[in-house]
């Protein structure tokens, strides 16, 4: 029995949000032939539906997050970076001393 199409979106939609990122673990749970795959990945790519990320050589697709703001020329990037910090405690100033003396 063939999938239909809109079946085949739904199923590779559903491989992405489970983790299968590259074409080849979608392929291999699908089942379909892989130009069919690049199509529907196109599809979804312009629907914005999914995003594409290049890892080395191969591209991972991801679910499309989002932005919950207004961005109308879409200009804002998504923070990358989860690395946090702490600040160092300020220094003292005369300024404090005076402050704590009133």
């Amino acid at each position: 029995m063939k999938k239909s199409d809109p079946q085949i979106k739904l199923d590779v939609l559903e491989c992405i949000r489970i983790g299968m990122n590259t074409k080849n673990n979608i392929v291999n749970n699908v089942r379909c032939k892989s130009g069919t795959l690049n199509k529907i990945l196109i599809t979804l790519v312009d629907e914005g539906k999914v995003k594409i990320e290049k890892h080395g050589t191969v591209n991972w697709y991801f679910l499309h997050t989002p932005i919950n703001y207004h961005d109308p020329f879409k200009l804002a990037k998504p923070v990358k970076s989860t690395n946090t910090f702490i600040l160092s405690q300020r220094r003292s100033h005369s300024m404090d001393d005076k402050k704590e003396a009133r």
